[in-house]
């Protein structure tokens, strides 16, 4: 807090040449200064408390929060939609509704990562890959189908 003192000199005001009601003035005024300062910020504060309380109580609510991934333990997705998974000589492909489980078709990178294939309108897979195990891990959220094909998908370019 500024001292009545240190303002003169701030301002170039001769203290002592200053009456005494004049030194009244300037204490009313700064005694009525630091009352309201004081009175505002007490509803600040009283107001940040009672926010505070409310965080708390929403942290110990909500928990350390995140929103699950595939292979955290607690993941769930809800079974929705069909899937299937077509085992052709060169490749595997997964179609129909695979929107909501990307993350799990692109954890299997056996050989190289899935890709979307446009054409096919599905994800392509390497033939490393093992489809039952595909099968369980997929089955848990969606109907799987599977099928073979003597097919080649993707024939190489010459």
């Amino acid at each position: 807090m500024t001292t009545i003192k240190k303002l003169c000199e701030d301002f170039d005001i001769d203290i002592n040449a200053m009456t005494k009601g004049e030194l009244n003035v300037i204490k009313l005024l700064t005694h009525w200064t630091e009352h309201k300062i004081k009175s505002r910020t007490k509803s600040l504060e009283d107001t940040i408390k009672k926010q505070s309380k409310k965080i708390t109580a929403l942290e110990k609510m909500v928990g350390n929060f995140k929103k699950p991934a595939p292979g955290d333990s607690d993941f769930k997705f809800t079974k929705r939609g069909k899937i299937l998974i077509t085992e052709y000589k060169d490749v595997i492909l997964i179609t129909g509704n695979t929107y909501d489980i990307r993350p799990i078709i692109k954890s299997y990178d056996e050989g190289s990562r899935p890709t979307w294939n446009s054409e096919f309108k599905g994800w392509v897979l390497s033939k490393e890959n093992n489809v039952d195990d595909m099968v369980k891990e997929l089955d848990e959220v969606t109907t799987v189908q599977v099928a073979e094909s003597e097919k080649i998908l993707m024939p190489a370019e010459d």
